[in-house]
């Protein structure tokens, strides 16, 4: 079997760790517009679960020192977005 049949044998194997992790794609915008928009206009898009809630609740609660940056959002926008964090 050539290499490039097994790499495609392996990526479409229900054995392929991906798979296994059950990751599968995600759509920020349609889940939660708010999320998508305020957070992507200024870095990338992080998946939610790539910070724990601590993290999450910390963040969303100090708007004003976003990683050294002003992300100020208003309270209804920013309850919707902590809200989809700690849910995902």
């Amino acid at each position: 079997m050539a290499a490039c049949d097994f790499a495609n044998f392996y990526l479409l194997s229900s054995k392929n760790t991906l798979f296994a992790l059950g990751l599968r794609p995600a759509y920020y915008k349609a889940q939660n517009s708010d999320f998508a928009h305020e957070c992507a206009q200024c870095h990338t898009l992080y998946a939610p679960f790539m910070q724990t809630s601590d993290k999450h609740e910390k963040i969303m609660t100090s708007p004003k020192n976003h990683f050294g940056d002003d992300a100020s959002i208003d309270d209804k926008t920013n309850e919707k977005i902590l809200e989809f964090l700690r849910q995902n």
